[in-house]
């Protein structure tokens, strides 16, 4: 169990407190600095409230596009609130059960079965969360795309814009004009007959 605990310790805080960029993903709107501030079992152990142990800001609101916003995500504390304060009291579990070492005691043994079945569900409710992040992701890249069909619409107006050909437009609107005045003035004609001009 020490092997499988020290591979656990490295992979629980890094993800705590992963960066995407400058950015700890867990920090809400306070993203520089590492969300939770306790690195090993011990710390949690030391901490007298794991609430002390959490550094982020507040949750995070972000504009998509225009009048679509989606949660920025949970913050730290969210995700893992009750997970390290199980891993606490797990960690301070040999001073009232003493230490887990070579054959377990009955209530040794009891304790561990009833924490890997907190841990259980505690890997279901993370599941959950992953679940609706993906569907907040899902909206960031729907998003993302309608953003792009819209800009390249705006590039193609542009460019047509851009790139009309004046002398082109002159000899059309010279054209339209000769046309018009043609019409008018065969109008003016029409109205001037009469049946009296056929007399």
């Amino acid at each position: 169990m020490p092997q499988r605990r020290s591979i656990a310790r490295p992979r629980i805080w890094s993800a705590l407190n992963v960066r995407l960029g400058d950015v700890y993903v867990f920090g809400g709107d306070n993203g520089t600095v590492p969300p939770v501030a306790a690195q090993t079992l011990g710390d949690l152990a030391a901490a007298p409230s794991i609430n002390g142990l959490f550094t982020e800001g507040a949750n995070v609101t972000l504009a998509v596009e225009e009048g679509v916003n989606i949660d920025g995500g949970p913050v730290a504390s969210e995700v893992a609130q009750d997970l390290l304060i199980e891993l606490q009291d797990l960690a301070n579990a040999p001073g009232a059960l003493g230490p887990f070492q070579g054959k377990l005691t009955a209530a040794q043994r009891n304790y561990l079965v009833s924490k890997v079945a907190i841990f259980d569900q505690l890997a279901a409710d993370l599941n959950q969360d992953l679940g609706l992040n993906g569907v907040g992701q899902k909206q960031v890249d729907d998003a993302v795309q309608r953003n792009q069909q819209r800009r390249d619409l705006a590039e193609i107006v542009a460019a047509e814009i851009e790139d009309i050909d004046i002398v082109e437009v002159l000899s059309r609107l010279n054209q339209d004009q000769f046309a018009i005045e043609a019409s008018g003035r065969a109008l003016a004609r029409a109205s001037q007959l009469s049946l009296l001009n056929f007399i």
